[in-house]
């Protein structure tokens, strides 16, 4: 979705949820909206669900997608220097994984995001091992310790806006805050947006509220 005019635009990218086996791109442009009315180009990134892929092809095929749009930003009028992740519930996890890319491998040379935004992430997935979760999944422990993203936060990373809703789960909660805790202690800025009243499944509608605090801390590093 790309704004009218000659840009460049910035750039954000949205990556849904659903436990990496539910939903798609179809549910995933809700705040288009609300980013073109600021001028921002929004990409909504699919993926292929499990079990038809493993969840390392998932984050293969995202960590490919964001590669694709960084080198070829000037041919849709995009911005390469502001280009912005977010993510919900597993989507927070892809944007994570996101994050660890050593960028030289896929011929990049520099640390091409300026900024992230975590939703209800899931940063530890080894407590998912033994759960109705992993059935499509087939993780084993090995792999869910490599596929953690707290497990591998990068040297170079970019500001982190992490949240949950108040009405969340213990674990999402809990799994944030160590995130959090892992992100500072690498040297990487972190905020913590608070959002009370919210639930899993609508906190992450707020980002097409321009009057929300969650779409104004992804704003406020875009138009920074």
């Amino acid at each position: 979705f790309i704004p009218e005019g000659d840009g460049p635009f910035p750039i954000h990218i949205f990556i849904h949820g659903g436990y990496w086996q539910e939903l798609s791109i179809k549910e995933s442009s809700f705040a288009a909206p609300n980013f073109i009315g600021h001028d921002i180009t929004f990409i909504a990134l699919d993926y292929t669900l499990a079990p038809e892929a493993t969840l390392f092809e998932i984050v293969e095929q995202v960590r490919s997608g964001v590669v694709s749009i960084v080198k070829k930003a000037d041919q849709f009028s995009g911005d390469i220097t502001n280009i912005t992740l977010s993510g919900s519930s597993a989507g927070a996890h892809l944007v994570a994984e996101i994050l660890s890319t050593d960028w030289h491998q896929y011929g990049i040379d520099h640390f091409p995001i300026k900024g992230a935004l975590c939703v209800s992430g899931i940063y530890d997935l080894v407590p998912l091992v033994n759960t109705y979760v992993n059935e499509p999944l087939k993780m084993t422990e090995e792999d869910a310790y490599k596929l953690s993203p707290i497990n591998h936060i990068p040297d170079l990373a970019c500001p982190l806006i992490l949240s949950y809703g108040e009405n969340e789960t213990s674990e999402f909660k809990r799994q944030t805050h160590e995130f959090a805790d892992a992100w500072q202690q690498h040297g990487h800025y972190f905020s913590y947006i608070d959002m009370p009243k919210f639930n899993h499944f609508d906190i992450i509608m707020e980002l097409n509220n321009r009057e929300s605090p969650l779409f104004k801390s992804i704003y406020n590093i875009i138009s920074a």
